[in-house]
């Protein structure tokens, strides 16, 4: 189980890429100086509680004195396993800097004509992110492939787009309760 964000700001997203850069790693280290390793994210989450189930649940399928942190301490139990990430792990599990991307939903009543909707849309997005880098997606009830049980479907023309906190000239979406409000 590795944080995949440092107090130095670097982030990992647990892509192709990250693998590729923690196998470097791995590969310039002692350990992979002297043996065979290969490097894989098996799945990753974000926050507390998700860093400490992982743990908790590492220290469960593995037998006593198996897992050890980064100074080869045993994390033994599993109480010890939720104080590793409560006490020693939470600065980096929370975020304090700001987004990089926000994910925004745009809908219209059910009967909106979709042709309209999606010129609305766009029309938006340039007036209230222009100079920010964009992409948006239109979902249209009618072509939906999923069933109204299945979350698909939906009675209203919606989109979802998302956009970069940082216009290319630098200014920043300030994104806060009160300006919401």
């Amino acid at each position: 189980v590795v944080v995949l964000r440092d107090p130095g700001g670097e982030r990992l997203t647990a892509d192709a890429k990250a693998t590729a850069i923690v196998q470097e790693r791995v590969d310039n280290s002692d350990v992979g100086r002297e043996a065979e390793v290969r490097f894989r994210f098996r799945g990753y989450g974000n926050g507390v509680e998700f860093a400490t189930a992982r743990v908790r649940d590492l220290v469960e399928r593995t037998q006593q004195g198996g897992v050890r942190d980064e100074t080869a301490r045993i994390i033994g139990d599993f109480e010890k396993a939720g104080d590793l990430v409560q006490k020693e792990w939470r600065r980096e599990l929370h975020s304090r800097k700001g987004r990089d991307v926000m994910h925004l939903i745009v809908s219209a009543r059910a009967g909106t004509d979709v042709t309209a909707f999606q010129a609305a849309v766009r029309d938006f997005l340039g007036e209230q992110f222009g100079g920010h880098r964009y992409v948006f997606a239109l979902h249209d009830p009618a072509d939906d492939p999923k069933e109204m049980g299945q979350g698909g479907q939906r009675p209203h023309v919606h989109a979802h787009a998302i956009a970069t906190m940082r216009s290319e000239t630098g200014d920043r979406i300030v994104t806060s309760p009160q300006i919401f409000r």
